[in-house]
């Protein structure tokens, strides 16, 4: 279906190898989410229906509830919320597992460039100690350390969860998590595509580390350059003022 769309690609700290890049539990999350609707059939297509007819502002806020739950449940298995394997069909775009189409070949053989940047966990601030905290034990429900009539809502409790716990009891190190997450999420996968493009293909990696202005990042808390700051070397940000312009 995209055969000779593209002469050559860029990527930008993503691959089909990233853990986020496919959605696992598509299927499982999008009944999960009907059933609070009472919606109890098994066949997919009469869900998306009736789904289709539930007024938007109640399904967005299922929706995000359920991923929530999905995601503490495996923080590291990749987002909800994505594309999917599908079935083998004229027209499908995604049919086999990752690491299968490109160990063998399966993809456009076009020269490539990608990458990733120094730290790339250092963009999501705390998202990677709270993804640390939510695989190391009592750890596993941080929201116990709240007590359990604070809110009706879950998010807030476990938000107030991890807050006790790490006024009490302290967390993994913020330098430590970031760079775990760096390398699980991004590094990591990216490196393997490298791997199994390059024997196809022409494949140049890179990684950024430079820590420069048109980054956009003012205080930084973390060593390392972290996700997308290398995009504002490549296109106008709002960052940039007329007086910090670089002169090309």
């Amino acid at each position: 279906m995209t055969s000779r769309l593209f002469t050559s690609a860029i990527m930008h700290s993503a691959t089909s190898m990233n853990l986020w890049a496919l959605s696992r539990k598509a299927k499982k999350l999008a009944f999960s989410v009907a059933k609070t609707f009472l919606i109890t059939s098994t066949n997919s297509s009469i869900v998306v229906a009736a789904l289709r007819n539930v007024e938007y502002k109640q399904l967005q806020t299922i929706a995000f509830v359920t991923f929530t739950a999905f995601t503490l449940d495996d923080a590291l298995a990749g987002l909800n919320y994505g594309p999917v394997i599908e079935p083998d069909y004229d027209g499908a775009l995604f049919v086999n597992k990752s690491e299968e189409l490109l160990s063998q070949g399966g993809f456009h053989r076009i020269p490539t460039i990608m990458g990733f940047t120094s730290n790339e966990a250092s963009a999501f601030g705390d998202i990677p100690r709270i993804i640390m905290l939510a695989l190391t034990g009592n750890d596993l429900e941080p929201q116990k350390y709240a007590p359990v009539d604070l809110t009706n809502k879950s998010s807030d409790r476990l938000a107030a969860g991890v807050k006790i716990k790490m006024h009490y009891f302290g967390l993994i190190g913020a330098i430590v998590a970031s760079r775990f997450v760096s390398d699980d999420q991004f590094n990591r996968p990216i490196r393997k595509a490298v791997l199994d493009q390059s024997k196809y293909a022409p494949v140049y990696c890179y990684e950024f580390s430079y820590e420069g202005l048109l980054g956009g990042v003012k205080d930084r808390m973390y060593p390392g350059v972290g996700h997308a700051e290398d995009i504002g070397y490549l296109f106008r940000t709002y960052n940039i003022t007329r007086s910090k312009k670089m002169n090309w």
